[in-house]
C-alpha cells in the first residue's frame, strides 16, 4: 500500500495590499508525505521532508501522525501492531559476510578497495589440485596488487572468476551485485548511507506511475524486498474526492 499522508497546519502567508505593502498573514493548509507501506515484511518507508513557514508544524509532526493513524487503522482492522518507531536506514556486514555473499549468490559486480600492498591469503586455493597454476596465478595477482588500490568488474558470475576470487579474498569487498537465493536482483554494500536519496515527483496530485516502478525496484534491490504485489504494479488508483491520499496495488 503507498500513498500520501496529510497533515492540517497553520501557513505564514504574505500577501500585498493595493499599495504593494506586505501584509503578513494565516492561512489553513495541508502538508504530506508519502510513504510505501510493505505489510507482509513489516516495513514503513516515509519521506523524509522539511517543513517551512508552518506554525509549529515540522516533519516529525507529520511523521508521528502517519505512525498514529496507521496503528489505528491496524488495530482497527484486527492486525496485531508493535507500536511504529523510526528506525534509520543502515546496514553493515563485517568483511567474512561480504565474501560469505560473493560465494554463495550470482555476482555481476564487485568493487574491491583497501587492496594496496596486500597479497592473496597463503590459504585461498585458486586452481586445486594444480598448485603450480594456483602459485603463478597468485604471484600475478600479488605483483598487481602492489600497485592497485581499487578495483571494479562488471560481468557474469564473477563469483566464479580466479582471478576475481583472488582479489576478494585479498582486499575488503566494498559493493556486491547480483541475484539472491529467490531469483531476485539485489545490492549489496559494506555499509549503506542513513539516507535513501532517489529523485521522485512528490508533488504531484497523484504520485506518478512511472516513479512508483522506480521506487519498488530500489527497494527490491536494496533490501531484496520479495512478493508479487511489487511485480503486479497495475491496477484502479483510488482516492479521495478532494484529496488524494491511498492508493493500493
Amino acid at each position: 500500500m503507498y500513498g500520501y499522508f496529510a497533515r492540517e497546519g497553520t501557513l505564514r502567508v504574505q500577501q500585498y495590499d493595493d499599495m504593494q505593502l506586505p501584509i503578513e498573514g494565516e492561512q489553513l493548509s495541508f502538508q504530506r508525505m508519502l510513504f510505501v507501506l510493505f505489510l507482509a515484511e513489516g516495513l514503513l518507508l516515509a519521506q523524509s521532508i522539511r517543513v517551512y513557514n508552518y506554525e509549529e508544524l515540522t516533519g516529525p509532526l507529520v511523521r508521528e501522525g502517519l505512525f498514529s493513524e496507521l496503528e489505528v487503522i491496524f488495530k482497527t482492522s484486527g492486525l496485531s501492531c508493535p507500536k511504529l518507531k523510526l528506525n534509520r536506514v543502515r546496514q553493515e556486514y563485517t568483511r567474512e559476510q561480504m565474501l560469505d555473499i560473493f560465494f554463495k549468490h550470482e555476482i555481476s559486480r564487485v568493487e574491491v578497495d583497501q587492496l594496496y600492498g596486500t597479497q592473496v591469503p597463503a590459504d585461498v586455493r585458486l586452481f586445486n589440485p594444480n598448485f603450480d597454476a594456483d602459485e603463478f596465478t597468485k604471484g600475478v595477482i600479488n605483483e598487481a596488487l602492489a600497485q592497485s588500490s581499487r578495483v571494479e568488474w562488471t560481468g557474469e558470475q564473477l563469483q566464479k572468476a580466479k582471478i576475481v576470487k583472488g582479489v576478494v579474498t585479498a582486499g575488503s569487498l566494498k559493493a556486491l551485485e547480483g541475484t539472491d537465493e529467490y531469483g531476485e536482483p539485489r545490492e549489496w554494500l559494506r555499509s549503506a548511507p542513513e539516507e535513501i536519496v532517489l529523485a521522485l515527483n512528490t508533488n504531484a496530485p497523484f504520485f506518478p506511475e512511472d516513479d512508483l516502478e522506480r521506487l519498488l525496484a530500489f527497494v527490491r534491490r536494496k533490501f531484496g524486498l520479495l512478493g508479487d504485489r511489487l511485480k503486479e504494479l497495475r491496477g484502479r488508483r483510488e482516492s479521495s474526492s478532494d484529496l488524494p491520499l491511498f492508493g493500493e496495488r
